[in-house]
Formats: C-alpha cells, structure tokens, sequence
C-alpha cells in the first residue's frame, strides 16, 4: 500500500495527487474522497461487464459483444432521427441545436456557433424512484 504523505489544502481541496489516489484505493470502490466531500466513483465499463456476465452466466467476452452490440444499434438508431424507448430505464434521442452567436472570451470577438444534433437521455418515471429511494439527508 502507497504510504499517505501530508495533503496540502487550497481553497478547501485536496491538491495533493499522490494522495487523493492513494486515498481513493483504501476506499470501497463506491466512494472517493475529495476534501470533506464524499463523491461517487464511475462504473468502468470492464466492471459493468463482469458484474453482466456474471448475472446471465455468459463470458465476459459474450458479454462484451452483446452490449456492444445493443450500443452500437442505439447510436445507429439515433442517428437514422429514431428515438430508442426501453421501458422501466429511459428514452435516448437526438436533439437539435440551432445556430447561434457567441463571443471568444479571449477577444471578445463575435463568432457564429454553427447548429449541431446531440444525443440525450430522458431517464423513466421507474429510474428516476430508484434514485430518489437512495437519497440521503445531509
């Protein structure tokens, strides 16, 4: 184990690298210490397929091309303009952004940002419960 050397503190952050990685491999692999916060780790996406395969009794490798798969339809999907609705998770769509003007904030100069489509996720009625049952007052 990495031996924990004295974190210097700025503005209330810690800004010791070394530290904060060395604190974020003694901890539970849910949660990561920032400062006095407590934030919550990403799922990778090895650990989402080792945790998919071992639910369903498939290889990792089985695994890994089925979600592939179904990931690849759902950009293909949204790319065609189609919405992709799975019940009980949530809705992915393409959303259009119209043309508009902004300003370089180096120069203040006025540039045209050109219209672009974006993906987004609408999360279900169900999804959404799921999270607001893990709240937790602070």
């Amino acid at each position: 184990m990495a031996a924990l050397s004295a974190p210097a503190i700025c503005n209330g952050f810690t800004t010791d690298v070394a530290f904060r990685r060395a604190a974020r491999r003694t901890l539970p692999r849910a949660v990561a210490v920032r400062s006095k916060t407590v934030v919550p780790m990403a799922l990778k996406k090895k650990e989402l397929m080792q945790k998919v395969a071992q639910e369903t009794g498939m290889t990792e490798k089985e695994v890994t091309v089925v979600v592939g798969s179904a990931f690849d339809a759902i950009v293909e999907a949204l790319v065609e303009g189609d919405k992709v609705n799975l019940p009980g998770f949530g809705t992915f769509e393409g959303r259009d952004r119209k043309a508009r003007n902004g300003r370089n904030p180096q120069t203040g100069e006025t540039i045209l940002i050109p219209a672009t489509r974006a993906p987004a996720f609408v999360a279900s009625k169900s999804f959404k419960d799921a999270l607001k049952a893990t709240v937790q007052d602070k």
